[in-house]
């Protein structure tokens, strides 16, 4: 998932007055107490940009949790050629030690995998399946090796029908290697900008408005869908959190 969001910073001081109808949605109320256990977000465009922004935010100021956030865009796990996660999440497990990790990543990787100089796997095969699923699982060693809580954050659906069925078939493999880790959790975020009815759609009723979600290109978020989401992920995290060290 390539980075989309140029004019941002003028897109969300536009915003501001949306933003802060939107900030009702989460539950919870203003800020609570909770153990200030280090949280590593980590992932591609998604956390880059504004989506991993207000995350990283509300975790911050709502719920006291110190974080940091890592993201590189049109990055995976396919394209080790490109950029490194498995070399850069030992990096970032020695450098911080965090209590918690949060992940979302896998948009970039419906394509073949890089094994080395000229030798790939096609997309879709089932050793490609097997290749990704040890890849997530691996991601997700380097990450927990001191069976950290992990939450990785699914993809949402995308306007593209060839493309959303290869996203549902990531989120599947990485849906499956979560629920088989004792501290991991998927969050799934398929209907959260959806229609009523689960279709992809740009806009969304909050309250009484109809509000764009989507960026032009069908998978990215606007301003506006990252707060939506974030809103919807947020309490997940946080709630889980508190059970578990409480």
């Amino acid at each position: 998932m390539c980075n989309s969001e140029s004019g941002a910073g003028a897109s969300r001081r536009r915003f501001l007055g949306l933003a802060a109808g939107l900030a009702a949605i989460s539950t919870g109320g203003g800020a609570l107490a909770a153990p200030r256990h280090k949280v590593l977000i980590v992932g591609d465009s998604m956390i880059a940009t504004a989506f991993g922004e207000y995350l990283q935010s509300g975790l911050e100021t709502r719920h006291s949790y110190p974080v940091r956030r890592r993201g590189k865009s049109s990055s995976g796990l396919a394209r080790p050629d490109f950029f490194d996660w498995m070399s850069e999440a030992q990096r970032l497990e020695g450098a911080y030690t965090p209590g918690a990790v949060v992940v979302m990543m896998g948009g970039n990787d419906a394509q073949g995998l890089y094994l080395g100089p000229r030798r790939w796997e096609m997309w879709g095969t089932r050793t490609w399946r097997k290749l990704y699923a040890e890849r997530v699982r691996q991601f997700a060693d380097l990450l927990t090796e001191r069976e950290r809580p992990l939450f990785w954050i699914g993809l949402p659906t995308v306007r593209s029908s060839q493309y959303r069925r290869k996203i549902a078939l990531i989120n599947e493999i990485i849906r499956d290697e979560m629920t088989s880790r004792p501290h991991g959790n998927f969050v799934s975020t398929w209907h959260t900008l959806a229609a009523p009815d689960g279709r992809y759609t740009d806009r969304i009723a909050l309250g009484r408005k109809l509000v764009k979600v989507r960026d032009s290109d069908g998978v990215h978020l606007t301003i506006a869908g990252a707060h939506v989401l974030e809103n919807y992920v947020r309490p997940i995290i946080h709630g889980k959190l508190s059970d578990t060290y409480s």
